[in-house]
């Protein structure tokens, strides 16, 4: 058995100088910012999942652009910790966000892009940081 790494893939979603990130409601990183993403659906291409995860967990349609980059990080699931592969876009609104759908944000808000807090995710940091580079 191989232990591969499992797809995941989530959106920078731009206004100017700030970023769309949620509060996770629950563990791993509950109470800390997270870039809207999550884990890809089988056969799912990232940049599908990508904007799929940004509508579910903000209720924003968005327009995907370039990708930023791909990014390992471990994820604490379930009791056990797995190897991810990150795929992240950078993305703008396409119109007024609906109601969430979504139980994992507590909260949505709009960070600074060149001043982040700290995200739930170690990979994160370096996601906004390249982000911000390629704007």
């Amino acid at each position: 058995m191989y232990d591969n790494a499992r797809p995941c893939a989530g959106a920078v979603v731009v206004d100017g100088d700030r970023f769309l990130a949620i509060r996770r409601r629950r563990d791993p990183g509950a109470g800390l910012w997270d870039i809207p993403g999550g884990f890809c659906d089988e056969r799912e291409h990232p940049a599908d999942a990508a904007a799929r995860e940004v509508l579910e967990e903000t209720g924003l349609p968005v327009r995907l652009g370039r990708l930023i980059g791909l990014y390992i990080d471990d994820y604490e699931f379930y009791g056990d910790t797995i190897v991810t592969l990150n795929a992240y876009y950078l993305a703008t609104p396409t119109g007024p966000a609906e109601p969430a759908t979504d139980d994992e944000a507590a909260e949505i808000g709009w960070l600074p892009l060149r001043e982040p807090p700290t995200l739930a995710f170690p990979h994160e940091d370096r996601v906004v940081r390249d982000a911000a580079a390629l704007l």
